[in-house]
């Protein structure tokens, strides 16, 4: 287990021991929303909870498509099946997210 996950696994441990969020924020050098986020993923999904997530963006607004995406996008938009869908809809169809 590396050393992060153990340190928050401690925090946990000693919020268990303790009960009082802010003398185990103070005593771990910690802010409380930060153990509160630990101690909600840990009770939800136990130890792989305590594992970093990635904060990379599910979507990118600065995303460029090419000239053939394009064309596609406006084609599909004006086509009956999909006249009643936000054109974001498209974007997700047609890099097979949907």
């Amino acid at each position: 287990m590396k050393a992060d996950i153990q340190q928050r696994l401690k925090w946990i441990k000693l919020y268990d021991q303790l009960g009082d969020t802010g003398l185990v924020c103070k005593r771990g050098g910690i802010s409380c929303p930060t153990l509160r986020k630990w101690l909600k993923r840990y009770q939800t999904q136990g130890e792989q909870g305590l594992y970093s997530m990635s904060r990379q963006p599910h979507h990118s607004p600065n995303c460029k498509i090419n000239e053939i995406e394009r064309t596609n996008i406006l084609l599909m938009y004006k086509s009956f099946f999909f006249q009643n869908h936000h054109p974001h809809f498209y974007l997700c169809f047609l890099s097979g997210l949907s």
